[in-house]
């Protein structure tokens, strides 16, 4: 990347905003670097897409993998004591999401341009295109209009009733899949580099970490945060198919603050749950630790020491409670203050704890919820998404377009039926008026010859 390479190079001393506009820089070449795969994912010839982004996808994974095994000549490790052991490994271990995911993108490129061939058909005419409504869409429409059911009790397992039901009329967008996939990749970079440092030189915790302990129960926290908003995602996707909105905030964001928002969402969905990893590591030492401490001392010195593993709700003295009570009265005044600054504390720590969820406003009062800028790109993202995946919008559609592509003459159709209906209504207000007035008949063409009788025109 640029970044590692300019910084180093410069002979003065640089300050942050070249640092950062060094950063941009990196960012920019990381966006063109991986551009053509996404040109050919998305390119309407999806057999010249398919070789083109199968070529390019192997040249990188193959430039990675040149890259990697040769390696610059300077060292990261400035112990020699980690040099030999860790240099080599950290390489590898540190392009790893990198190398998988071109992998996949070589693998699927592969499969795709040779999947018409293997199931013995020929590929889709280009002149169909991409239908507007997908099969997943056509699904959730039939299961719209039939009837409910109600379903077995014993039908989902303990995966479905536990964690996760899969639904066949439901597709995350690539927005939620490519947010999933880099949030993933951040969460074991942080996790890698934490570990490399612990064993370089460890660093001044106050508690230790055996074995990494609290490193892995914080990984699943942020696991546990990427499922959750991805669950959060389809419940409220599904909701707003339906035409209910009152999860969301009270006053909806303007249409271009949403699509502006919309495109900010995974930059900053990935950083919030890498920065709420971070958070999680120190804060869940210090709640652990305090939390052991609290029940010790309350369990040996304040309830009746009892034989069973549940100690009642029982004190030693009830009288000397009660006079504790009546002297420190006022004391308990004093210490109100500092109570009110422990639940500050508390909110604060929930809040870092929760930091990574901007799918949930850290204002309680829906119309504060602007106020929230995380959970107001959610919101945005939200709208931009129902207003382009509704299922019912996009299977009319599909109805609309397939109708028409049955009648070549569709763009002449609705002006002929229209012609054809104002010259029915011309020809009857013609009968009528000829048969109410039959003495006009003789001044028609002559080549029109109406056997009409004349008769006495009407009073």
């Amino acid at each position: 990347m640029i970044g590692p390479e300019v910084v180093p190079c410069l002979y003065y001393k640089h300050s942050l905003w070249i640092v950062g506009f060094i950063q941009v820089l990196s960012a920019l070449e990381v966006s063109l670097v991986h551009y053509p795969i996404f040109i050919c994912l998305t390119h309407e010839n999806v057999t010249l897409g398919n070789l083109l982004g199968f070529v390019y996808t192997l040249a990188w994974f193959i430039y990675q993998a040149v890259m990697t095994a040769s390696g610059p000549e300077q060292t990261m490790f400035p112990s020699r004591k980690y040099q030999d052991i860790l240099e080599f490994r950290s390489r590898w271990y540190h392009v790893l999401p990198s190398l998988l995911c071109t992998a996949l993108l070589v693998l699927r490129f592969l499969l795709v341009f040779f999947k018409p061939s293997l199931l013995g058909r020929s590929t889709q005419p280009q002149d169909e295109g991409v239908p507007m409504a997908l099969a997943h869409n056509i699904a959730y429409m039939k299961r719209l209009l039939q009837t409910r059911t109600p379903e077995p009790l014993g039908q989902k397992n303990w995966f479905q009733r536990r964690l996760y039901t899969w639904d066949a009329c439901f597709r995350f967008p690539a927005r939620m899949l490519i947010m999933v996939a880099m949030a993933l990749i951040g969460v074991y970079r942080i996790a890698f580099i934490r570990r490399i440092l612990s064993l370089i030189a460890p660093l001044p915790v106050p508690f230790p970490d055996p074995d990494g302990i609290f490193l892995t129960i914080t990984i699943l926290a942020t696991i546990n945060h990427i499922c959750q908003i991805m669950v959060q995602y389809r419940v409220q996707m599904r909701r707003m198919y339906k035409g209910d909105w009152k999860d969301l905030t009270r006053k909806l964001p303007a249409t271009d603050v949403s699509v502006t928002r919309s495109m900010t969402y995974i930059g900053l969905q990935v950083t919030f749950l890498c920065l709420g990893m971070v958070t999680i590591v120190v804060l869940l030492l210090s709640l652990i630790m305090v939390f052991l401490l609290r029940r010790l001392a309350v369990r040996h010195f304040f309830l009746q020491d009892k034989p069973a593993a549940e100690r009642p709700l029982a004190l030693n003295n009830i009288r000397a409670l009660e006079n504790a009570s009546y002297f420190t009265m006022f004391f308990f005044m004093i210490k109100a203050v500092y109570e009110f600054i422990a639940q500050l504390l508390i909110k604060i720590i929930l809040g870092c704890l929760n930091l990574a969820r901007i799918d949930w406003s850290t204002n309680p009062s829906k119309p504060m919820g602007s106020l929230d800028t995380g959970y107001l790109t959610w919101v945005s993202m939200l709208l931009v998404d129902s207003a382009h995946t509704n299922p019912t919008a996009l299977t009319f559609c599909h109805l609309l377009l397939q109708s028409s592509r049955a009648d070549p003459d569709v763009n002449t159709t609705l002006h002929t039926t229209a012609r054809a209906v104002a010259g029915a209504r011309r020809r009857w207000w013609l009968a009528y008026t000829l048969l109410r007035n039959p003495g006009l008949v003789v001044l028609r063409r002559p080549e029109i010859d109406l056997p009409v009788k004349p008769t006495a025109p009407p009073a």
